[in-house]
């Protein structure tokens, strides 16, 4: 088995969903109270930038799925790849969550003297039972049904049980074969099959698909790539009947999800996760990247893409903590007059503002919790782009 290189493009992937995501935050209110303006461009681009989550999710599948391959390939152990996968979350997350805590008792003190915060969207809540609290420490929010201290955290509740089930059937892997190419086999055909059953199950009955398998499929998709490209790396041994027979599985799955992006419509299921949309975003994101992987270190040194690239690098950060300056940078602005059809003004200053907040939250937090390969990627991602 054969290391797989680094899919640097996914970076500027990162970036751009990171960025959608902000848009669509930054206009989401405004919309809410003002839906004729759905229709200008500008916001008819932010107003579904929620397709930047199914982004993430893809791009995480296949990282994650590179992980735990690359955990066979170095003979690492189940215990390293969870340590990296919590070392890679919680640190930055509970960071966010610390101070998300500090605005909100600013924002309770505010109000107690009489002064209502700068607000337009939400009143804080007071936090008070031991299950918020575990629910919030351990990333549970969903599951236990408490509501989520910033927006964005939703998701990673999603984000830490894919990683554990990829845990999980790795684990299952080493006990499965002492060969690290069938453990491989096994790792993948897993995957598959999950990916399989969440989709027939979503075919089937959407509104019974439980948590977390309603949106397992943008995280498989994902790992299907990876998949794919690894078969690409691997030797000309016996490995290949075992990717043959592998890459089979997922070639249902993909055929699965392209009936269930096109000819099914989950929208008929009002306030369900995932949506049609959705779907067709999965599938035609991650044909996009098969396509683009044969050039996608050209294209990741561009200057047109450098960017991008930078924002991807800092896309955790920007993801975390830009909805928490939401509500001052929107309402401060409004009140100034930048409303109705000033509000483009209000929309791109607190974009800018984001991104400098997550630039500094990065600098300040996350870079201090990646992994020395990592860095080692960033690195060569940032360094000085080439002409065209």
């Amino acid at each position: 088995m054969r290391k797989v290189p680094p899919f640097l493009l996914l970076d500027a992937f990162r970036g751009l969903a990171a960025l959608w995501v902000v848009m669509y935050h930054s206009s989401m209110t405004f919309l809410l109270e003002h839906p004729g303006y759905a229709r200008w461009p500008w916001y008819a681009l932010c107003n579904i930038g929620q397709l930047g989550v199914v982004i993430f999710f893809t791009i995480s599948g296949y990282c994650i799925a590179g992980a735990a391959h690359g955990a066979l390939v170095s003979g690492r152990g189940t215990h390293r790849y969870a340590a990296d996968r919590l070392r890679r979350i919680y640190p930055p997350y509970l960071a966010t969550v610390t101070i998300a805590f500090v605005v909100l008792a600013v924002m309770l003190t505010a109000r107690g003297y009489g002064y209502e915060p700068p607000t337009n969207y939400y009143s804080p809540p007071t936090p008070e039972s031991g299950l918020f609290w575990t629910a919030t420490l351990l990333l549970l929010q969903v599951e236990l049904h408490q509501f989520c201290l910033v927006m964005v955290f939703w998701t990673l509740c999603y984000e830490i049980l894919f990683y554990a089930l990829i845990g999980l059937f790795l684990a299952l892997a080493r006990i499965f074969s002492e060969r690290r190419e069938m453990q491989s086999a096994f790792l993948f055909a897993a995957i598959g099959l999950t990916t399989q059953a969440s989709l027939a199950w979503l075919l089937i009955s959407p509104g019974t698909c439980p948590f977390p398998f309603d949106r397992w499929y943008q995280f498989g998709i994902g790992a299907i790539l990876f998949q794919i490209v690894a078969a690409r790396f691997a030797p000309e041994t016996e490995i290949k009947s075992a990717w043959t027979h592998a890459l089979g599985q997922m070639g249902i799955a993909v055929a699965l999800t392209a009936a269930f992006a096109l000819l099914y419509r989950l929208d008929d299921w009002p306030g369900h996760p995932s949506t049609r949309m959705q779907a067709a975003t999965c599938l035609i994101f991650t044909l996009l990247l098969w396509v683009l992987f044969p050039r996608e270190r050209r294209l990741a040194h561009s200057r047109l893409l450098f960017p991008l690239m930078w924002l991807g690098t800092i896309s955790y950060s920007l993801y975390l903590t830009h909805t928490i300056v939401l509500p001052f940078i929107s309402t401060g602005l409004r009140r100034l007059g930048f409303d109705g059809n000033g509000y483009m003004v209000t929309s791109l200053v607190f974009i800018a503002v984001s991104i400098l907040g997550g630039w500094i939250f990065y600098l300040a937090v996350e870079r201090h919790f990646i992994s020395s390969r990592q860095k080692k990627r960033v690195a060569e991602e940032l360094q000085e782009p080439a002409a065209g």
